[in-house]
């Protein structure tokens, strides 16, 4: 009988093969966590306040700044309107304006008292700025509505209506503002 070969039989390799590519990057990690970690705990070092170290107390607000004076912006062309427009003067604006400061600089306190821990004081400064806006929404309901035809209409508008609709502008971002901290 003669001696068979197999014919399904493993090969196998002369010298075994290593792969060294997942210690390599394991290396890598670990060099790159304790890089992150001396940086993170060595940075501030004069600023850095002990654990035992009480926090100071947050400042007193600030009294409320001067209204900004309103600018006029430039007036806009378009066609000519088939309603007049409503009277808005230069000082309805400033009005505006004035209230749109006021129910900022609430805001900001409450949002100073709620981060201090004072709730019920952060809610009762968000409903002071929310009864400014509500004010000035009140106070420009008609020149307000007009302009908003006006701009979908594609109307021209006088200097002031372009006021408006940058003073707008910021009376949303902010009655959004009051309403996410809870003003009511």
């Amino acid at each position: 009988m003669a001696s068979r070969t197999p014919s399904r039989g493993r090969s196998r390799p002369s010298q075994p093969k290593s792969n060294h590519m997942p210690m390599v990057l394991g290396g890598v990690g670990l060099a790159v966590v304790v890089v992150l970690l001396v940086v993170m705990n060595s940075g501030g070092g004069t600023n850095a306040t002990p654990a035992n170290t009480p926090v100071p107390a947050p400042k007193a607000a600030a009294p409320t700044p001067a209204p900004n004076p309103v600018q006029l912006a430039a007036a806009k062309a378009g066609k000519a309107p088939s309603k007049p427009a409503p009277a808005l003067t230069s000082e309805m604006l400033q009005q505006a304006r004035t209230l749109l400061d006021a129910a900022t600089a609430s805001c900001n306190q409450g949002v100073t008292a709620r981060s201090a821990g004072d709730n019920h004081k952060a809610r009762e400064l968000q409903s002071v700025a929310k009864a400014k806006l509500d004010e000035l929404k009140k106070a420009l309901e008609k020149p307000l509505l007009w302009q908003e035809e006006a701009q979908f209409e594609d109307w021209a508008q006088p200097a002031e209506y372009m006021t408006l609709e940058k003073l707008f502008g910021e009376y949303a971002k902010l009655e959004k503002k009051v309403r996410m901290n809870g003003g009511t």
